[in-house]
């Protein structure tokens, strides 16, 4: 099977990461795609080990490669990222899903309530309410 990981760092994306991994079959594949839609420097990002400031762009990206490697080391995978000024994250990881033939969506929750989730959205929410492809959303 061919599963897309939703992947950012956050503690929501590390769970939904360890629980794939559990679930994988010989024969599986494991991309792991992030989305870049905020360019400026320092690169400040909350991550499951606290916020954390990068200088670049490209070091944030390779932090993440390193992360996502460490978990599926000995597995059949792949990082994959994408720079888009986009505001609707899910329609661009949904796209991304489709245009490269993945059977299942993998995505982790931040758990966002209230006035916080209808401001800022939520990834998971959109990819559930838009996909054709099967998602299935880990709680961190």
């Amino acid at each position: 099977m061919k599963f897309l990981l939703a992947f950012d760092g956050s503690s929501g994306s590390v769970a939904a990461a360890e629980f794939l991994k559990k679930i994988l079959k010989e024969g599986d594949d494991v991309t792991g795609l992030y989305i870049i839609n905020n360019t400026e420097v320092p690169f400040k990002v909350e991550l499951f080990e606290g916020t954390r400031n990068f200088e670049t762009v490209e070091s944030f990206i390779f932090y993440l490669r390193d992360l996502f490697k460490a978990i599926f080391e000995g597995k059949n995978f792949k990082f994959a990222y994408k720079i888009e000024q986009k505001e609707n994250i899910s329609k661009i990881i949904l796209n991304f899903a489709i245009e490269n033939g993945f059977e299942m969506i993998v995505t982790g929750t931040r758990k966002l309530k209230g006035l916080e989730k209808l401001i800022l959205g939520s990834v998971s929410q959109g990819l559930l309410t838009e996909s054709t492809i099967p998602v299935l959303v880990v709680p961190p």
